[in-house]
């Protein structure tokens, strides 16, 4: 059971009893890691393996934009999110567009190094909510079978 503090955005752990005292501990909602299948499609994928992301940071970057941590909230369930690239920073690293649907999975859409472009067009980024609302709306045994046919990649926590 955990008890929410709305004002102070934190929750509290369960009581555990030590000696005949209960110590509870205040833990910020950011710091909590939601599970949820990280995906991406096989064009990010592409680029990602070029640009030198690993796994890894792509799945860390997912769960920050889980916890709220993002550059910019594009709706349609889409986020930008900077991610570091080798040997950088993310401040000039590259810059990618996530679909999330949280606490169920995400979806890695596109991905672009800021020194290539500086942002995305009105027009794509309207194709790329388009498309988000179908990965996002897509049932499980849809998902298998993008898998399977290479449609979607894993991304996997420990990589």
């Amino acid at each position: 059971m955990r008890i929410m503090s709305k004002s102070e955005n934190r929750v509290f752990t369960p009581p555990v009893l030590r000696g005949n005292v209960y110590h509870v501990v205040l833990v910020p909602l950011s710091a909590i890691l939601i599970y949820m299948m990280v995906y991406q499609t096989k064009t990010f994928a592409r680029w990602a393996k070029k640009a030198g992301l690993q796994d890894t940071e792509l799945y860390v970057a997912a769960q920050e934009v889980t916890a709220g941590r993002v550059e910019a909230k594009l709706g349609g369930n889409v986020y930008k999110k900077r991610v570091a690239l080798p040997g950088g920073g993310k401040s000039g690293g590259s810059r990618t567009l996530i679909a999330i649907m949280k606490g169920k999975h995400s979806f890695y859409l596109y991905g672009f190094e800021k020194s290539e472009r500086s942002n995305i067009k009105t027009n794509e980024l309207s194709t790329l909510k388009s498309v988000a609302k179908v990965w996002l709306s897509m049932p499980a045994a849809g998902l298998k079978a993008a898998l399977r046919a290479g449609e979607i990649k894993e991304v996997k926590q420990d990589e």
